[in-house]
């Protein structure tokens, strides 16, 4: 199993990566890249909770073997996410990932840091992004929601119970992922605008977190790739959805 790294250490390693991809693809060229690709691609949000098979970096890392896996057997959209590691090549796997699903909604929930690295995303074929309000301050968050939102792509947005509701309408994203206990979604949802679709931030690993998730009415939610690879599960997921 791969060793989930300290959030700053990969962030510092992030930002000098970006440094040399500005140098290398300046961010004009990187719009033209970004321009060619079809326009994202929105999750049908009805019957609720979409289910989306959560992908990240493992030993065994067979990015789109394991989402057209994960298709198979229930999931509607992909959420990839390598940045529990250092590890540069992130965008050329999602727009290897993109290109192998042309029909599935990807969400790239790697860590954003700047107005390039969102146009960077779009340009691998991202259809949305997952934005943390706690990794930068407001106004750099904010780069990145509006900057995303230009390029018409969906924002999941990260909360906890300590984030300004202000701040989060002043972000107006589609989507608020409460990374808090999934029996406090329904006093979330009660909390915020109904114009938000709320959701966990948590990724469920077991059949019980997914149907909490479900007693909750989630709008959405993440399940882990690896428990597709049971069928038990599989079954229980085609049960819940009725």
């Amino acid at each position: 199993m791969l060793k989930d790294m300290p959030r700053d250490v990969v962030i510092a390693s992030k930002q000098k990566h970006l440094i040399v991809q500005q140098q290398h693809t300046p961010e004009s060229a990187l719009r033209d890249l970004a321009h060619m690709q079809p326009r994202p691609l929105y999750i049908d949000w009805e019957p609720a909770p979409v289910v989306i098979a959560y992908i990240t970096r493992s030993q065994i890392y067979d990015p789109i073997g394991t989402a057209i896996a994960c298709l198979h057997y229930g999931a509607d959209a992909i959420a990839f996410y390598t940045d529990h590691t250092v590890y540069n090549q992130a965008n050329a796997d999602l727009d290897l990932l993109t290109s192998a699903l042309p029909e599935t909604p990807i969400i790239t929930c790697n860590y954003l840091l700047d107005a390039y690295s969102v146009v960077e995303a779009r340009a691998a074929g991202a259809s949305a992004i997952w934005a943390y309000s706690d990794l930068l301050p407001p106004d750099e968050v904010l780069t990145v929601v509006s900057t995303a939102q230009r390029w018409k792509m969906p924002v999941y947005l990260q909360i906890g119970p300590e984030t300004d509701p202000q701040f989060v309408d002043d972000l107006a994203p589609h989507v608020l992922c409460y990374d808090g206990p999934i029996s406090a979604l329904d006093d979330v949802r009660q909390s915020v605008s109904a114009a938000y679709r709320v959701m966990p931030a948590q990724v469920c690993e077991h059949r019980s977190e997914v149907e909490q998730a479900f007693e909750q009415s989630a709008a959405a939610v993440l399940v882990a790739a690896k428990l597709f690879e049971d069928m038990r599960f599989v079954n229980r997921l085609a049960e819940l959805r009725g």
